[in-house]
């Protein structure tokens, strides 16, 4: 559709030299949470149990690395609860930087 009307190309290469896939997935899960109105610790929270549960899968594959949201343990993440806010808040700005930044035909761009 976009074909002759514009001077860029329809393909979105990567633009940055290292690209982190983990951390733009970690963007994109808080991101997608908090436009179904999820509060930002919650947010934190429910990731962080979320990669607890898969904690026995990394320790069994030899490739996929042990992720984490936080460098906190769960119950800590409760007596830092700004810390929390802070950090999704900063990911969900960040996802929505690379939204604008792919509609403009960089992907992920700076961010």
């Amino acid at each position: 559709m976009l074909k002759g009307k514009t001077d860029k190309t329809s393909e979105f290469n990567i633009t940055s030299k290292r690209f982190r896939y983990l951390e733009i997935d970690d963007y994109l899960k808080c991101y997608k949470r908090r436009q179904k109105g999820q509060k930002l610790f919650d947010i934190g929270v429910s990731i962080e149990q979320e990669y607890v549960q898969k904690s026995e899968q990394y320790l069994k594959s030899k490739k996929l690395l042990q992720r984490k949201l936080l460098k906190k343990k769960i119950e800590d993440m409760k007596n830092n609860y700004d810390a929390v806010i802070s950090i999704v808040l900063r990911k969900v700005r960040k996802s929505e930087r690379i939204i604008l930044n792919t509609a403009k035909g960089q992907f992920p761009g700076k961010y």
